[in-house]
């Protein structure tokens, strides 16, 4: 398999059980509280988000990291597992997930909106309770409560403040595993931080993306977001479509999705798409070459020896000195699609 960058199809706003609006079928009790039935819900999740072919999901409860660990090993299983394993020796493994797991958290901040804070794919149990405790919100409600904590707002003046606080909590054990996408909305509301007067928050703020909880098409304000307007710095965010799913039955899941391209399951990697949105973020599905070249073989080259390469089937680049054999690869490839005769 290349390591390359691939489009991933994301919805980066899901709530679990222990969420306060959390929405159940009329006639079942359907908040879990033990470690097996919190699993059984967590296989339930993963096998509709393959079934609708989502890829990566941010597990983002308000001021909650109690349930990602139950997502996070779903995640990891095959269709056809039971039983409730070692919660003592359990291995992260992104590259093993389908859906991949991004833990997160959403909170509210007094000061600004509702921001979604997410963190590296493989990042465990102690990280994603370190994140709260540097957001200083701690790990005060009780697992084994049935629902998640009471929202207060969080007192930050500004993004950098907030991100400055957790790049310095325990000498820096969060620097760099993190990302924060402000609610960037279309409605001005108290969630949204493009409601009136905070054109000075969103110009400063150190953030790269936001989410909304509507379709793109929909946005009111999409010159803002393209970077466009003098007032918020002519500042452009590469923008997360999200469902804010709640529901027992899955009902909004699959129904608002962004293809996000990526090579690493991880905040940085988000980050980068981010920066390159025009070719990393779709809100549609992206049209991808039905036919490609997967891989090279060369069984004895006599400069370069055995070689064997896989191609991404999107983009692919040879970076190297001069000498070094990028156009003996080319080379190879028109030999192997018979462009050049092999006698030249």
């Amino acid at each position: 398999m290349d390591k390359g960058a691939h489009f991933y199809k994301t919805d980066f706003q899901i709530h679990s059980p222990r969420d306060e609006q959390w929405t159940c079928e009329p006639t079942t009790t359907c908040i879990p509280t033990t470690d097996g039935d919190r699993l059984a819900f967590a296989r339930k999740f993963v096998a509709k988000c393959r079934q609708l072919g989502i890829q990566a999901v941010g597990i983002t409860d308000h001021h909650d990291v109690c349930f990602i660990k139950y997502f996070q090993v779903a995640a990891q299983e095959e269709d056809n597992t039971t039983g409730v394993p070692n919660w003592d020796a359990i291995l992260i493994q992104p590259e093993k997930q389908d859906p991949i797991i991004f833990p997160g958290v959403e909170i509210n901040i007094q000061r600004l909106c509702q921001t979604i804070i997410l963190l590296d794919a493989d990042t465990d149990p102690t990280i994603h309770a370190m994140l709260l405790e540097a957001i200083t919100v701690g790990n005060r409600h009780p697992n084994t409560e049935p629902t998640g904590p009471s929202v207060n707002t969080l007192d930050f003046e500004n993004f950098a403040e907030l991100e400055k606080t957790i790049n310095e909590y325990s000498s820096g054990a969060l620097r760099g595993k993190f990302i924060m996408l402000p609610h960037i909305g279309k409605d001005g509301s108290y969630y949204s931080l493009l409601r009136r007067g905070f054109y000075k928050e969103y110009a400063s703020m150190p953030c790269v993306g936001g989410y909304i909880e509507h379709d793109l098409v929909e946005h009111n304000k999409i010159d803002i977001l393209e970077g466009k307007v003098r007032e918020y710095g002519y500042k452009a965010l590469g923008i997360f479509q999200t469902t804010d799913s709640r529901r027992e039955d899955f009902a909004e899941l699959g129904t608002r999705n962004t293809w996000v391209k990526f090579s690493s399951p991880s905040a940085e990697g988000l980050r980068q798409a981010c920066l390159a949105k025009e070719s990393r973020i779709s809100q549609t599905e992206p049209i991808l070459p039905t036919r490609f070249i997967s891989k090279i073989e060369v069984s004895n080259s006599f400069f370069m020896g055995q070689l064997d390469i896989d191609f991404n089937p999107q983009y692919n680049a040879l970076i190297g000195g001069r000498g070094t054999g990028k156009s003996t690869i080319l080379e190879y490839l028109r030999f192997g699609l018979h462009d050049q005769d092999l006698s030249e």
